[in-house]
């Protein structure tokens, strides 16, 4: 399908889209709402960053929390033509009326029933309540950029260590899940690859152009989805230097800093929150094997547990291809150290080398 007639095919969906709320709802509902009561939060679907998001809402019991509303939404929303009609390619900003604006700011309307008895997670109140109404999606992670220009709200952008989110999607959802498959093209598209990495894409159109090229189908997804994530999380990062509005996050930091987590939700909810989210911290702190006596550490159960689907050579694959890319960080070399059990890595080669020749043709 040619870049023209995707276009059109989204174009043609949206307005689709469009014909059909306004029909269930109204031509101005997701035109009212006041964002500044939003406090997004951005992040891959997956076990940390719902542990995280779960926190967060445990720690406000009156606030609304609507977990990935886009996936629920009737009518079923169409951004792409793609399997996942959620994803969106990178958008810097988006029009006032477009659905991904309309959905957030119908949210936060206070004469919206729909969404306030049918779509939040946890409602103890059926009347509206004007307190913050967390959001925690993970499609449309392209339009994050429109979304905080768009909305003003407070948006928490969440890291993913990409070999533990990768070993997470497989082992959950199976080797063909379509989640990301948009992404996997949208990131390497020159308009993004512009926007995040002005100076240093080469890395990262060397390794896509190898990977492309790999014979084995099961190396392929797992190391363009690592690269996808990557990307996602530079993303992230630099939308957070950008905006005042927007943090970025890992929850391998948050999960050493009990402090640093307790004072991020005080800023996500606000300082009246406090005393409950102190309660939630402690309750998530433990004392793990391995640790010093009293160095306490959030249980977060997603980073403790063993890789499910990766081998160690795939795990150590993606972290040297993230590595040639300028992708890699601290939270991938701590996890192979820590998880995997590897402590020497084979020597980091140049973009040009073959990546495939670090996984066993066994694991294909």
């Amino acid at each position: 399908m040619s870049k023209q007639i995707r276009h059109l095919t989204s174009q043609a969906g949206e307005w689709l889209w469009q014909k059909r709320f306004n029909r269930m709802h109204s031509s101005d509902t997701g035109l009212k709402g006041d964002p500044s009561h939003l406090r997004l939060v951005l992040g891959l679907a997956g076990s940390a960053p719902d542990w995280l998001a779960g926190l967060i809402a445990r720690s406000a019991p009156r606030v609304r929390f609507y977990n990935d509303p886009l996936k629920r939404l009737t009518p079923p929303m169409v951004l792409s033509p793609g399997p996942d009609r959620c994803s969106i390619g990178f958008a810097k900003t988006l029009p006032a009326g477009h659905p991904l604006l309309r959905v957030m700011r119908m949210l936060v309307e206070p004469d919206n029933v729909w969404a306030s008895e049918r779509m939040s997670n946890r409602l103890p109140h059926a009347a509206y309540d004007p307190e913050p109404c967390l959001v925690k999606e993970s499609r449309a992670l392209l339009a994050a950029e429109a979304l905080i220009r768009g909305l003003g709200a407070w948006t928490l952008l969440v890291l993913s260590e990409p070999v533990r989110a990768v070993d997470d999607m497989f082992s959950q959802q199976g080797l063909e899940t379509r989640y990301l498959d948009y992404e996997d093209q949208a990131v390497l598209s020159p308009v993004f690859l512009a926007r995040f990495l002005p100076r240093d894409r080469a890395g990262v159109l060397a390794s896509a152009r190898i990977i492309g090229k790999l014979p084995a189908s099961r190396a392929r997804r797992i190391l363009a989805r690592a690269m996808t994530i990557g990307l996602l999380n530079r993303m992230f990062l630099m939308l957070a230097a950008r905006y005042p509005s927007a943090a970025a996050v890992s929850i391998n930091r948050l999960a050493c800093s009990p402090r640093a987590t307790l004072q991020l939700i005080v800023e996500v909810l606000g300082d009246h929150w406090r005393e409950s989210a102190e309660l939630q911290v402690t309750d998530a702190c433990a004392q793990l094997p391995g640790r010093e006596l009293g160095a306490l550490r959030l249980n977060v159960p997603a980073l403790n547990e063993p890789l499910r689907f990766l081998s160690v050579k795939e795990a150590v694959a993606c972290r040297d291809m993230l590595a040639e890319s300028a992708l890699a960080g601290k939270d991938t070399d701590e996890l192979l150290n820590n998880v995997v059990g590897v402590t020497v890595f084979p020597t980091r080669r140049g973009p040009n080398d073959q990546l495939d020749n670090l996984l066993a043709p066994s694991a294909a």
